[in-house]
């Protein structure tokens, strides 16, 4: 696994994860 596949799953785990952790904590986590 190259570190580029490794930035690449971080971001979509981010994508994934970040609407998830704005509803716990009502603070805005991604940077749109």
């Amino acid at each position: 696994m190259t570190k580029r596949d490794f930035i690449y799953v971080a971001l979509l785990i981010a994508l994934a994860t970040g609407p998830i952790i704005d509803a716990f904590t009502g603070v805005p986590t991604r940077w749109d």
